[in-house]
This record gives structure tokens, sequence and C-alpha cells, in this order.
């Protein structure tokens, strides 16, 4: 089960309203865009396939692109957007010669919270990713981390298996070699406390890492919470935006095979959160 966070008034007010305004307007929203999207599904549709990033050009390439570029499937679109990424990022990027990539990077002035190295890694993202989601094409969204490794067929049992069982969200599993396995959990579950939620819903799917989600393009619409490290459980951006798809009423499934795989970063000996706070000391 997750450690509460202990937040503070402001943190109160903040998540309050949000959730009010996302249990107000969400699932209308999900409604709307469906009616506007009537489009056919098939297993040869156009994927964006996109990456927040900030100054680790060398896993990105070495990782993350390298394995999105060996794929099965090859109907794609790359779209990397750096968080005001200060090194050479886009040489590298350049140097592919790659008319499937896209490179954007932002350029704003970073709030002083997020000097907070768990702050960080719960919503340093956001902002990245919520622009890559307003530049795709694709008529599916796939998402992978930097630092991530895909199968070859990771985009071809995704595409395959959300038409397959007429869903709109899926996740997987992904493997860490020479770590504990990190085992997904279903959505209602004491884990995320969430049991609550079980006489409102009929179906309870697992959830599997953010690396592996994949989602119709309308959902793009679906932001990340910039504020979700205010919360007092469930904290992580990832899991804010699936519990709030869930919530909605998006059609969500889980494929049970690893098609990714997680490595320690570069002078790192752990995986996951625990490469920055090992003790569990970061508020």
């Amino acid at each position: 089960m997750y450690k509460l966070y202990n937040q503070s008034f402001s943190d109160k007010i903040i998540t309050n309203y949000l959730n009010f305004y996302y249990h107000l307007t969400e699932a209308k929203k999900l409604n709307r865009l469906r009616s506007l999207n009537q489009d056919t599904y098939t297993k040869n549709d156009l994927i964006s396939v996109y990456i927040p990033t900030y100054n680790r050009a060398d896993i990105l390439i070495e990782r993350a692109v390298s394995s999105i570029l060996k794929q099965t499937y090859q109907n794609f679109e790359i779209i990397i957007v750096g968080d005001c990424c200060t090194d050479n990022t886009e040489d590298k990027i350049k140097s592919l010669n790659n008319k499937k990539i896209k490179f954007v990077n932002l350029n704003y002035k970073k709030k002083a919270l997020f000097n907070n190295a768990k702050r960080v890694w719960l919503a340093g993202e956001v902002k990245a990713a919520n622009h890559a989601l307003t530049l795709i094409k694709g008529k599916w969204v796939s998402r992978i981390d930097d630092d991530e490794i895909w199968t070859e067929d990771h985009l071809e049992k995704k595409i395959t298996f959300c038409i397959d069982n007429d869903l709109e969200f899926v996740s997987a599993k992904h493997q860490r070699p020479g770590f504990k396995q990190a085992e997904p959990v279903h959505i209602m579950s004491e884990y995320f406390q969430t049991n609550h939620l079980k006489d409102k819903f009929k179906t309870n799917p697992k959830i599997g890492s953010h690396s592996t989600y994949f989602y119709k393009s309308f959902l793009k619409h679906f932001k990340y919470n910039e504020n979700c490290w205010r919360k007092k459980i469930n904290r992580s951006n990832d899991l804010d935006l699936v519990l709030r798809f869930f919530k909605a009423g998006v059609k969500i499934g889980f494929l049970d095979e690893i098609i990714g795989t997680v490595l320690p970063r570069p002078g790192d000996t752990e995986v996951g959160y625990k490469a920055i706070d090992p003790d569990g000391k970061f508020d």
C-alpha cells in the first residue's frame, strides 16, 4: 500500500477542487469525444509514440528510440519533447536523419517547487508530456520513457490486443532484470486504496507500466495533472491519469505479457523510484 502524503492546506484545497472538476466533467467529456470520433480502427493505423525527456541524450537514443525503430510494426511517428534540455539531445536526434522523428524543446521557467526530487519523479515530466499530446497525428497514442526498452513486437501486440478486444486503453507488463519484478495491481485494490469504487464499476483491470500505456488518440484530450504530486495518495502523474480514465468510463484492458524492459540508468544501482529514494525518506 502506498504511503500517505501529509498534505498542506493549499494542497488539500487544490486537490479537492481538481477532484470535483474531474468528477463533474470527464465522463461527459468522454461521451462527447466518443460521439465525435466515428473512425474505424484497423491493425494498420498510424501510432504516435511520444517521449518526454530531459538531458538524457545517450540513453534516449540507445534505449527508447532504438527499440522503437526496431519494431515489427512500422507505421508510427515518434514525438520527442525536451523539458528545457540543455545537452546535445537535439543534435543526437538530428544525426539519426529519420523523418519519422520530430523533436521539440520547451523553453519555460521551471517552478522552484520542482527542485524536490520526489516531485520531479511524480510530476516533473507533465508539461512535456502534455505538449507532446498536442502534436500527435496518429489514431493511437503510445508512451515510452526515455530510459526504457520495448520488445520488438511491443506495438504490434498492443494494437492487436486493443482492436481484438474492443478497448480504448491497454497497459501491460515490463521486466526488471536483476531486480524484483513489479507486479501489476488491479485498479480497484487495497494497494491503491480504491476498494470503495467496487460498488460503481463492473470490471477491475490491472494497470501495468507507464511505458506500456496505449490508447485511442481522442483520449489525448485528457491531460496529465500538473498538481498530482499534491494528492494524499496515488500521486504519480501516470496513475492519476489512468484512475481518471477509469472513473470516466474508458474501456480499459490489461495485456498479461512482458513487452518492455527497465534497466538502471548510468550510475544508478536501482530501478524505478528507488533509484532516487532508496530509503523512502523524500517528502
